[in-house]
């Protein structure tokens, strides 16, 4: 699985290729594309901190209510 650094290259990556996009739907397209890799490489940074807090071998259940 890659990592949030990776994806938030994926995101600048579109971010540039819609500087260069030529059709307005285009550019549209990797805007979207961008934000969405954004969206990712945070949600995988709330993964890891989240998997940092708990201890190695043990395994934390929270109760629903």
């Amino acid at each position: 699985m890659a990592n949030s650094i990776e994806y938030r290259q994926y995101a600048e990556d579109c971010l540039r290729l819609a500087e260069q996009a030529g059709l307005p739907e285009t550019k549209s397209n990797l805007m979207m594309m961008a934000g969405a890799w954004h969206r990712l490489a945070q949600h995988r940074e709330s993964i890891e901190r989240s998997a940092n807090r708990v201890a190695p071998g043990r395994v934390e259940c929270r109760a629903r209510r």
